[in-house]
């Protein structure tokens, strides 16, 4: 009799049974498996639950021919796969309170950054009217000048100048202020050039000396009018000119009002300082518009005549070396706090 031209499939090979009885290897594996799963710890009782019932029915396996091999596998292989999932899902979400944790001390900074920066903008903005964080460097500066000559005619003798040699070289740098006389505008221009001077010695590689960066630091801006920019050559103020740039002062505080850089008070407390410190100058207006002036108002123009005319015959004055060096103003911001703490 010929073969036929295909066979019919066999049924599947049962378990077989060897000297020792049923053949064990699966449902040991599934035990073994089950008891080094540490990942069951961080899951929920229902996953722990699913796992020991699988357990115990593997540990039954070893004995009970009933229950299917296979079928022990698959339902391992699936609890695996659920392990895998919430262990995952676990991660995520531990990742996501993270973030949302790093996103709210984020947004925590962000809002002291802003109430610190727009306290900081305020005292900028109204700092030169009152005078008062200007003045306190002009306080000390006489001290520290006397003490920084000092120290310099030392290091002078050390180098093998005499004691008079030294001394008038010192003295040579009585003139020199890093505060007083000068406004924040002036100060930007000459700072400008040598934070220039400063980014083009980085970017060729710090190549040659350092940049000179005297130490000068003088604050703020919105600056108040300086009332010698308003005298003519016959030694008259330009009052008109001087109420322009204050209503000029009040028009930028409004913008950055407008622009959420000040608050509502804050505004307030501008325009009522740049209104007081013009009335202090000006008292009020003669019927053919020229201002009334007290007599301390009157002699402060005088002696400003005069200190232009001395300032006009002075020689320069001669600045210090000092130059800058890498985390040379990192502490800025430390110093500035210490000396206006008032």
């Amino acid at each position: 009799m010929s073969t036929p031209p295909y066979s019919t499939p066999s049924s599947p090979t049962k378990r077989k049974l060897n000297a020792t009885g049923l053949e064990t290897a699966i449902p040991l594996e599934v035990v073994s498996n089950t008891e080094k799963e540490s990942r069951l710890e961080l899951l929920g009782d229902n996953i722990k639950e699913q796992a020991a019932k699988l357990k115990d029915r593997a540990q039954r396996a070893v004995k009970d021919p009933k229950i299917d091999h296979d079928d022990l596998r698959d339902s391992w292989r699936t609890l695996l796969m659920l392990i895998v999932s919430r262990t995952n899902e676990a991660a995520e979400i531990e990742a996501h309170k993270a973030t949302a944790a790093q996103l709210k001390t984020t947004v925590e900074q962000l809002d002291q950054s802003r109430e610190e920066h727009q306290a900081w903008f305020f005292l900028a903005l109204i700092g030169d009217w009152c005078s008062g964080i200007h003045d306190r460097f002009k306080k000390d500066e006489g001290h520290v000048g006397h003490l920084w000559r000092g120290q310099l005619k030392k290091v002078l003798k050390k180098k093998g100048l005499s004691a008079v040699d030294a001394d008038h070289e010192a003295r040579s740098y009585t003139d020199f202020v890093a505060a007083s006389g000068f406004q924040a505008t002036k100060t930007l221009g000459l700072l400008q050039p040598e934070l220039q001077s400063i980014e083009d010695w980085n970017a060729n590689g710090k190549t040659g000396e350092a940049p000179a960066t005297p130490d000068r630091n003088d604050t703020f801006h919105n600056a108040r009018p300086e009332l010698l920019d308003f005298l003519d050559d016959a030694g008259n103020v330009d009052w008109d000119g001087v109420w322009a740039a204050c209503q000029e002062r009040k028009s930028t505080a409004r913008l950055y009002f407008e622009q959420g850089r000040l608050t509502a008070s804050q505004l307030h407390q501008i325009r009522k300082v740049v209104d007081l410190w013009f009335r202090v100058h000006v008292s009020g207006w003669n019927e053919d518009g020229s201002p009334i002036l007290s007599g301390p108002i009157i002699n402060m123009v005088a002696k400003m005549v005069n200190e232009r005319a001395k300032a006009s015959s002075k020689p320069p004055v001669k600045i210090p070396d000092s130059p800058w060096y890498e985390g040379k103003w990192d502490n800025l911001q430390e110093e500035v706090l210490r000396s206006v703490s008032f």
